[in-house]
């Protein structure tokens, strides 16, 4: 939905790539298991846009927090 409102612009297209790029690594340094965390040169490398950011798996939501609040 967003590139169709830059359509023709490509200074906005790059801003958005690079954003959702940001997003993704973002996604990655939040997983709850450590193991599947980027190292820091890792995540440099992935914001820089020198390596390729692969779609990070939905981190598991706290186990201590259920989301539902008891009465």
């Amino acid at each position: 939905m967003m590139h169709d409102l830059v359509e023709n612009d490509e200074e906005a297209l790059d801003d958005m790539e690079k954003f959702e790029r940001f997003v993704m690594v973002a996604v990655w340094c939040i997983q709850e298991d450590p193991n599947l965390r980027p190292t820091m040169k890792m995540v440099m490398l992935m914001l820089e846009g020198i390596i390729q950011v692969d779609v990070p798996p939905c981190p598991s939501p706290s186990t201590s927090y259920t989301g539902i609040i008891q009465a």
